[in-house]
């Protein structure tokens, strides 16, 4: 820890269920792009995609963080670590997976329309001007487009996390252990 800061138990506690979410949000959304792109071309592009991205954004920042040449040094470095570069690559293709698979779930969804963004921002308009200066709705669209949808993401992202189903069909949630 930076400066000798020691975590208190509440403060790993807190972390730990953030990853733990994460990390079971990430499976829960690999598991539905799986099924929705099951033996289809989209499947295929995408996977291609992450592995171009692995190989050109993601590797060489690696090798250089860990002071090595190829991706064989690395494994071995890794290795010394107890880490794996095949886990570390399969995690973040299940990145590109799930993210890619709730891109095109939610694009639709999450555009504001004109009205999501005037209701917005009436709604709101003192949090965009001051008494001596309003401004008007031309002034500040973007800024509200932005939030709007980020609040849309936000929710839309949630509710296709809490309907996807896993892998084996039942219906259970992991956070709660049901």
């Amino acid at each position: 820890m930076p400066g000798g800061y020691k975590p208190t138990h509440a403060e790993i506690k807190r972390l730990t269920s953030i990853t733990l979410d994460m990390l079971i949000e990430q499976r829960l959304l690999t598991q539905a792009a799986q099924r929705a792109l099951k033996k289809s071309a989209q499947m295929k592009i995408l996977m291609e995609f992450a592995d171009k991205a692995w190989r050109e954004e993601e590797l060489p920042p690696l090798l250089q963080e860990m002071g090595v040449v190829n991706a064989a040094e690395l494994e071995a470095k890794l290795a010394e670590q107890g880490r794996s570069l095949d886990a570390i690559r399969e995690s973040y293709k299940r990145d590109i997976l799930a993210r890619g698979y709730m891109e095109q779930k939610l694009r639709a969804k999450i555009t504001p329309s004109d009205s999501d963004l005037r209701d917005y921002y009436n709604a709101h308009r003192g949090d965009f001007s001051n008494p001596a200066a309003p401004a008007s709705f031309d002034a500040v669209q973007e800024k509200v487009r932005r939030i709007v949808q980020r609040q849309k993401t936000e929710r839309e992202s949630n509710a296709l996390i809490r309907n996807a189903p896993p892998a084996d069909g039942r219906h259970h949630d992991l956070r709660r252990g049901r």
